[in-house]
């Protein structure tokens, strides 16, 4: 598809470039004048370059751009005049400046790195050197300052505007924001906590006295901990894979957790020895959920999700062909 776009795109600007060379011959064609140059029917015009006669035409009454051939001398005479008339304060406004090249360009030519600095060394206009205002050790303590006050990850946008260093700062000392949060010890993901700042045995001292406040007497749940502020979600899955294992190591009694963890061999194991017992093939809901508390089975809902089925009869025939074979 993409092909054929490209295709229908490079016919258009073969059949204009050949009309602008026409157009210096007779200055004043008209419709006509283009149909019998080209000597296509339109629907084949339409086809093959995607436009009609009509929009040639006009096409063809449009000014062409006046695309400027740029040298280094010429790029050093703009750059004065923009920094002269203070178009040039910073950086950013290479961006925003019509008489300029882009700064890949401007680079190039003058044959510096991308940075602000280094072209106006370049040109010669070292009076207009940023002068670094932070160093990087005082960004990095100003992010360790903020992240004790706060106890948790601190976002990009929040760490500019509570302490005034832009981005700029990161990405000139470290090249990018994680790199930033590894070097000060922080997790590339939103860890809001110091690699190896707590032990396990002290995560899980600092879960039991969460589960006590909330008064969860089998374990606090993720929301809890998140809520407390005292660990995260993220510190838990990373150190015990889930929120059941750290319930499981902290002494809480995981077979009452609503978060039980069904296996689906035992969970069938345990409902075929049902079906043997009962002289039966299959259950209804009704009789299923009578059964499922005394033998500590999966809801109805978890069950055909298990099974990946909409119907709940639909599982007796799949357990049916397990006992089969």
């Amino acid at each position: 598809m993409a092909s054929i776009k490209k295709r229908v795109s490079n016919m258009r600007s073969y059949y204009l470039a050949r009309l602008r060379e026409y157009s210096k011959v007779n200055p004043n064609m008209s419709i006509e004048d283009i149909k019998n140059y080209l000597q296509i029917p339109e629907e084949r015009l339409v086809e093959k370059a995607g436009t009609t006669y009509e929009k040639f035409f006009e096409l063809l009454k449009t000014p062409t751009r006046e695309v400027k051939r740029w040298t280094k001398e010429t790029i050093i005479e703009s750059l004065n005049i923009a920094l002269d008339k203070g178009f040039l304060k910073q950086s950013s406004t290479f961006l925003k400046n019509k008489d300029l090249p882009n700064r890949k360009t401007i680079c190039k030519y003058l044959e510096v790195k991308n940075n602000w600095n280094e072209i106006v060394k370049a040109i010669g206009r070292d009076e207009c050197i940023k002068v670094i205002e932070f160093s990087r050790e005082e960004i990095k303590e100003a992010y360790l300052s903020l992240f004790s006050k706060e106890k948790k990850y601190i976002s990009l946008k929040k760490f500019e505007r509570k302490t005034g260093i832009t981005f700029h700062y990161i990405r000139y000392y470290f090249k990018s924001w994680n790199n930033f949060l590894d070097e000060i010890g922080l997790e590339k993901v939103k860890n809001p906590f110091l690699k190896n700042e707590y032990t396990d045995e002290e995560i899980i001292m600092i879960y039991k006295e969460i589960s006590e406040e909330c008064g969860k007497p089998n374990g606090a749940t993720y929301k809890e901990i998140n809520e407390s502020k005292k660990i995260t979600k993220n510190l838990v899955a990373s150190r015990f894979g889930s929120i059941q294992n750290l319930r499981e190591v902290a002494g809480y009694d995981v077979s009452i957790s609503k978060n039980i963890i069904f296996h689906k061999d035992k969970v069938e194991k345990i409902i075929l020895k049902i079906l043997k017992k009962k002289k039966k093939n299959s259950l209804i809901p009704s009789e299923y959920e009578e059964l499922r508390k005394d033998y500590n089975l999966p809801s109805v809902t978890t069950l055909k999700r298990m099974y990946r089925v909409t119907e709940f009869k639909k599982i007796w025939k799949i357990l049916q062909d397990i006992e089969e074979k």
